[in-house]
């Protein structure tokens, strides 16, 4: 299970690495994954080789198609998908299963509420920051859609301009709208981060 899961953080990796992958780059970013994935395989197989311990057995085709489609488009493989993948041959049909996966409308429902989540847990609790649900949901999916390097979407984040007669927080996706409540004159963002300190 390890071993998946680092192998889909490999090609997550080197399919994030882009903004939008050209044909003739598209098995240059497959080796790369394959190599990421070698390289974390032998870290692992070195701590376990130190620890004394036996890896787990490896996954069936069954239990990998299972997990990489929770993992990619949260849900498990309908019936037919689970059966097309099973009879399909070849030693790099995970790695096509995968790419079909990330063209799936699924893949950028999944992230972009995952990491909303991530962002802004509050939103869907919070009755007076609600509004910013289908503005922050959009601007997200848009991002996985486009397949935006995640450095440029935290650039986006972090340096969302303020409306001028309004000293609110602005979510990206709001239009430049304020983002905040002005009855009660709060921002709609969360406190400042972890480190960082007001300006005097």
């Amino acid at each position: 299970m390890l071993r998946l899961r680092l192998w889909v953080l490999a090609m997550g990796v080197a399919c994030a690495s882009a903004a939008v992958a050209r044909a003739g780059d598209a098995a240059d970013s497959i080796d790369e994954a394959r190599r990421v994935a070698a390289r974390i395989d032998q870290i692992i197989e070195a701590k376990l080789t130190k620890l004394k311990r036996e890896p787990a057995p490896l996954a069936t085709d069954a239990a990998q198609l299972r997990r990489l489609s929770l993992d990619v488009i949260g849900r498990i493989p309908s019936v037919a998908e689970a059966r097309r993948y099973l009879a399909e041959p070849g030693s790099d049909k995970f790695e096509r299963e995968l790419e079909r996966l990330l063209d799936n409308p699924g893949y950028v429902n999944h992230f972009g509420n995952i990491w909303r989540e991530l962002l802004l847990p509050e939103l869907s609790q919070d009755t007076e920051k609600v509004f910013l649900l289908p503005g922050m949901d959009a601007w997200l999916r848009k991002q996985f859609r486009e397949n935006i390097p995640y450095d440029k979407m935290a650039r986006e984040l972090l340096t969302v301009q303020l409306r001028s007669d309004d000293a609110a927080g602005v979510l990206p996706g709001q239009g430049g709208q304020a983002g905040g409540d002005r009855r009660r004159g709060r921002s709609c963002l969360p406190g400042r981060p972890p480190g960082v300190r007001p300006v005097p």
